[in-house]
């Protein structure tokens, strides 16, 4: 398991260094097998607060990087809104998630595949059809922080790296796995890497 280092200190604030960051390519070798770093293995929690060090945004900003056209959805740039979870294994940048810090409406979802093994699409999750798909209104009072989007390097896949980082998000957010809401829709791979951690259903938000 990869330990979970956390520099969230001070107040929660915008930084100008943000934007100094990127404007860069990985390289061939980073391609295939991750962006070299020199952090040591762990996953990073990285947010925008007066004491989170530069080279943790950069570390943000380079899994966006290498995580770029391999993934939908958003980058994993912390904002006022926003924190990320970075993994590092072997001194490459290997996975990611961004984490919305309020989730929006919510629903339940009894997790699983289409009959053809192929993940459900929004239209599908939220369509007429829904409820056949296990979707129904999730009517929990509060707004538990939310993972937007979670990226797992192909060359490092199968090794656990993303439901590591859910539960490194977890323990951060200090909720049980069952309470961390996810944005809808799942891929594929995201659904059996949930289904790995045991849950039977999930809170999503659309």
């Amino acid at each position: 398991m990869l330990p979970t280092f956390i520099r969230a200190t001070g107040k929660r604030v915008w930084r100008k260094d943000l934007y100094s960051l990127g404007g860069w390519k990985p390289d061939a070798n980073e391609t295939e097998q991750g962006v070299r770093t020199e952090f040591r293995d762990g996953i990073y929690i990285v947010t925008v607060h007066e004491g989170t060090p530069t080279d943790w945004l950069a570390l943000a900003a380079s899994a966006s990087v290498a995580a770029h056209e391999q993934h939908p959805g958003p980058n994993f740039m912390p904002a006022d809104n926003y924190d990320s979870a970075i993994a590092v294994v072997g001194r490459r940048i290997v996975g990611g998630a961004l984490v919305k810090i309020e989730s929006a409406a919510r629903y339940r979802w009894k997790i699983q595949l289409r009959p053809d093994g192929e993940a459900y699409t929004d239209d599908e999750l939220f369509g007429e059809e829904g409820q056949e798909y296990g979707v129904m209104f999730d009517k929990t009072p509060g707004r538990p922080p939310a993972i937007y989007t979670i990226w797992v390097h192909p060359a490092h896949r199968g090794q656990e790296i993303g439901g590591q980082l859910v539960r490194a998000i977890a323990e951060y957010c200090g909720l049980p796995l069952e309470k961390l809401c996810f944005r809808f829709p799942l891929s594929k791979q995201a659904v059996r890497m949930t289904q790995r951690l045991g849950l039977d259903t999930i809170i999503g938000c659309s």
